[in-house]
């Protein structure tokens, strides 16, 4: 293919055609200017799909975190309540005593 573009610039050089070389020329360079364009594109839309997956998976990261997160503060709050239902049988356990020391008294 580079031969055959480089024949007719030559064979446009050497009849003395200068319009007809300067149109082929700018046509070349027309046609560099798109196909960089066009590798700047494919470039672009790779980069965003490389974006999209990071950010896809920093938030299953942050999904993660926050499920364990949540568990342990559910786990927290369990503990907690068993807690103060402990103590609340505690308080009723020394109530009733508290009650039978006073009558025995």
């Amino acid at each position: 293919m580079i031969k055959f573009f480089r024949r007719i610039r030559y064979e446009l050089m050497e009849k003395n055609n200068t319009g007809k070389y300067l149109k082929y020329a700018l046509g070349e360079i027309v046609l560099v200017v798109i196909g960089i364009m066009i590798a700047l594109s494919i470039n672009n839309w790779n980069e965003d799909r490389r974006a999209e997956r990071y950010e896809l998976l920093l938030l299953k990261e942050i999904n993660n975190v926050i499920q364990s997160d949540i568990a342990l503060v559910y786990d927290h709050f369990i503990r907690r309540i068993n807690r103060k239902d402990s103590a609340i049988q505690a308080l009723k356990v020394l109530a009733i005593s508290d009650k039978k020391y006073q009558k025995v008294h």
